[in-house]
């Protein structure tokens, strides 16, 4: 609790992303405590936690996880084909 109240005094935190492409904001204490969780990895970006939002918002465009995204494009190029 008090390393969580230092992230929250210092203001910085970190953005991580996993293999879903699902992004998510760690604090600093969390990762030294535990270090990053299987399969996250850090997406490149800390700071506060106002722009660790920011930050999010304007990569992930596309929320829907990314076997659901590539799924929905092999469905749409199957129906493309077997309508030629």
């Amino acid at each position: 609790m008090e390393n969580d109240n230092q992230a929250q005094q210092d203001g910085t935190y970190i953005v991580v992303v996993n293999y879903e492409e699902i992004y998510n904001i760690l604090p600093p204490s969390i990762i030294a405590a535990h270090g990053i969780p299987p399969g996250w990895r850090e997406a490149g970006f800390s700071g506060s936690l106002d722009a660790c939002k920011e930050y999010i918002q304007e990569i992930w465009t596309n929320q829907r996880p990314k076997s659901l995204r590539d799924a929905m494009k092999r469905m749409v190029g199957e129906q493309e084909d077997s309508s030629s």
